[in-house]
């Protein structure tokens, strides 16, 4: 509610010519403090393994900074057994904090957006949970911002080795820049396009991609295409969360079997709902079939 509050006040005073603030970028700098991008990237915790298992259980969740009373609930439940995560809107306030420290065996890596100065400078960002060691992760600022706050969406990408395979999997989780043009948006998936060409092998790429209109929807199949993924066949994808019709949140694959991808439509633990999967990385033999 506070956050919610804090983005009201700063849409007022926008709208406001006659709000006299020192100066718009120094207001805004008092509010949030975006980090250079060589150093957005935190981990918490660590993982013992050093290598997923080829069949794969993982959650596709903006948590909306886990604010709602029942979002812990939900997540433990959902959690369980699960050894990937691809999170958005993620945020450091105690109750998420605690949540994933108490998960023993799986390590986090936070693509950190921006920090709250006013709440002891906590991160928000998207993130990748693993019940693996990575061999690699980074994070990768949009190059436009948003109006405002003036601050970027993170994208966090991983890469994963994977048991009695040769070959990484690469795992990207997407939180899609929202109040600002279909060019922008195509700006940050240009980022997204040259992590995925630069891996040989399969991939994961899912989130929240804010396609909240056919400008950007389009884009993004367009994207994937080019890519040689494919979007998951949703069981029930009717209750994602959508805009003017339009489903914001998608998982993409390349390489991988989707043995199922279903929505909780039932879930209250955030605005959006949380997409479950089931997957296996497959082998050479089977991609030939």
């Amino acid at each position: 509610m506070k956050h919610s509050l804090l983005f009201l006040a700063l849409t007022v005073l926008s709208l406001n010519s006659s709000a006299e603030l020192p100066d718009d970028t120094e207001f805004i700098s008092r509010l949030f403090k975006v980090l250079p991008e060589s150093h957005s990237l935190r981990s918490y915790s660590s993982a013992p393994a050093r290598m997923l298992p080829q069949r794969l259980k993982a959650v596709v969740w903006n948590i909306k900074k886990a604010e709602r009373t029942a979002w812990k609930q939900e997540f433990d439940r959902y959690a369980e057994g699960r050894d990937l995560f691809l999170l958005q809107e993620v945020y450091e306030r105690p109750v998420f904090l605690d949540t994933i420290s108490s998960m023993v065996g799986h390590q986090w890596e936070m693509g950190i957006s921006f920090l709250y100065r006013q709440y002891g400078n906590a991160a928000t960002g998207s993130m990748i949970g693993a019940a693996a060691t990575p061999l690699e992760a980074s994070v990768k600022h949009s190059p436009d911002r948003e109006p405002l706050t003036l601050t970027p969406k993170a994208t966090t990408v991983a890469k994963y080795d994977v048991e009695a395979l040769d070959t990484d999997l690469l795992v990207i989780s997407v939180h899609g820049i929202n109040f600002e043009s279909t060019e922008a948006f195509r700006r940050q998936m240009r980022q997204v396009e040259g992590e995925v060409r630069k891996h040989r092998g399969p991939v994961l790429l899912a989130g929240d991609f804010n396609t909240w209109n056919e400008g950007r929807t389009s884009s993004l199949h367009s994207l994937v295409r080019r890519l040689g993924l494919s979007e998951a066949a949703y069981t029930n994808g009717q209750e994602r969360m959508t805009f003017n019709g339009w489903p914001l949140d998608h998982v993409f694959t390349r390489e991988l079997v989707v043995h199922s991808a279903t929505v909780e439509g039932g879930s209250v633990g955030s605005d959006h709902r949380p997409i479950l999967l089931d997957l296996e990385v497959a082998t050479r033999a089977r991609l030939r079939r």
